[in-house]
């Protein structure tokens, strides 16, 4: 044993004294530690940041609390607690760049890994709210766009729907001003002049689960292309945790799909998933009936799950948009804050892959799922391997084709999670155009990570 693991320390409050980075061997025994030295800048509870990198991989991030006194005097000595982070078993390929996204208050920094380099840091821009608002802003002008009206409300056309062209001449504007209230101007000359054409996978890694990264839209200066998520093998996560997973041996899966959901693809999708168990040779855990009580009961128990996957609805909660329900049968609520105790304990044990297909019914306007409170719970709190979602609600019938798709593909040889994703965008995007599902899908995971079914070597 004799690792070298480097440490990143990112202050929000405080400043930091010396060098951001150092280096600990890790060594049998107990390792010497490395220190950092803080001011405070004002009394208050504040926090930093700290990654933990090996061979560039993030292996794990913690968020450290410190309590301030009084201002401008160095913070006295505090040891973090012991954290097992295994070594060695993390085994997917460097993606081509991994972007660091720090909020500090509503500002944004950027720290981007390009696959054997050195670092670069660059300092964002000032988001006009803060990132939770910033994103339920930016959604809730799609919602609007899908039903013709503009983000206040007022019609875009003469009364009749929207058309296909209409939508997603629209969106595309969104996405580029995404692109620029998001990178500002280092940022988007360091997109045109290293990340453009040479970078083909990307992951996110921030510590808010709130920004539609998926939408920005690259334009300016002779740029004109595509969502990132259509670009790049895309993923993200959610910084204050365990590092995705690089491999999740799927060998059992629970399928929820409520019957009185009136989805009338959810059905369908429940029998593709369960499918899945017997031509792979999966054992099918899923509940006679997906009511909170045989739902909780699995997530509780004693039986390994490493895929579940969820058909329903995703209801947004304006009072409490962190807590938003997935609704189960007899219209019962699942909510993040239920992912506590023996629930976080074996999601955290098993780190399966988690697929929450959260629908609607028919051709009405789009509405918010809250994903980023399942986000949070999930990838930060219970350290599942990998998680897709949608940002908004999706057309039923378009969700199970995307879902169908992404399990197909995921099953090809050599085939990365990023690289099934983005190719189910591309497919249900071939076969629905015009409908903006194929960009409601975020990717929380290791872009290189694979699964592994069954016992496939």
């Amino acid at each position: 044993m004799n690792e070298l693991i480097r440490v990143v320390l990112t202050p929000r409050g405080p400043e930091l004294l010396g060098e951001p980075a150092k280096t600990l061997r890790v060594a049998e025994g107990e390792s010497e530690p490395v220190v950092f030295y803080l001011r405070t800048v004002q009394v208050s509870t504040q926090s930093v940041l700290i990654d933990f990198y090996s061979q560039s991989h993030l292996l794990a991030s913690v968020t450290h609390t410190l309590t301030a006194e009084e201002a401008g005097v160095v913070s006295p000595p505090s040891k973090l607690p012991a954290q097992a982070v295994r070594l060695g078993d993390y085994q997917a390929p460097f993606p081509d760049l991994v972007l660091r996204v720090c909020t500090k208050g509503n500002r944004l920094t950027y720290t981007l890994h390009y696959r054997n380099t050195e670092e670069r840091v660059i300092e964002g821009g000032v988001l006009r709210a803060d990132p939770e608002q910033y994103r339920y802003r930016i959604i809730r002008e799609i919602e609007n766009l899908a039903r013709g009206l503009d983000v206040d409300g007022y019609p875009l056309t003469d009364g009749r729907p929207p058309t296909p062209e209409d939508f997603f001449r629209r969106l595309e504007k969104i996405g580029q001003r995404l692109y620029n209230e998001l990178f500002n101007e280092d940022m988007r000359r360091e997109y045109r002049e290293h990340i453009r054409g040479q970078v083909y996978t990307l992951e996110i890694v921030s510590d808010e689960p709130w920004i539609p990264w998926e939408l920005v839209r690259p334009y300016d200066d002779g740029v004109d292309d595509d969502f990132l998520c259509l670009q790049y093998d895309f993923s993200r996560w959610v910084s204050g945790g365990a590092a995705p997973a690089a491999e999740i041996l799927v060998d059992s899966l629970v399928c929820v799909a409520p019957a009185d959901s009136e989805l009338p693809q959810a059905q369908a999708e429940r029998d593709f998933v369960r499918s899945l168990a017997t031509q792979l040779g999966l054992a099918d855990r899923s509940p006679a009936e997906a009511r909170r009580d045989q739902v909780e009961s699995l997530l509780e128990g004693d039986t390994p799950v490493k895929l579940w996957h969820f058909a329903c609805h995703g209801n947004y909660d304006a009072s409490a948009p962190g807590n938003s329900p997935l609704v189960l049968e007899g219209k019962q609520r699942l909510r993040p804050n239920d992912l506590v105790g023996r629930a976080q304990t074996r999601l955290r044990t098993d780190r399966p892959l988690v697929f929450l297909n959260a629908c609607r019914v028919g051709q009405g306007g789009l509405s918010l799922t809250g994903l980023g409170g399942w986000a949070k719970v999930l990838v930060q709190d219970c350290r599942v391997g990998a998680l897709i979602a949608p940002l908004w609600e999706v057309n039923d019938e378009v969700a199970c084709c995307f879902a169908a798709a992404f399990y197909r593909v995921a099953q090809e040889p050599g085939m990365t999670l990023a690289a099934a994703v983005r190719q189910a965008r591309i497919e249900t995007q071939r076969d629905h155009p015009g409908d903006p599902t194929c960009l409601a899908y975020t990717l929380y995971a290791h872009p290189n990570a694979r699964v592994v079914w069954g016992s496939q070597p």
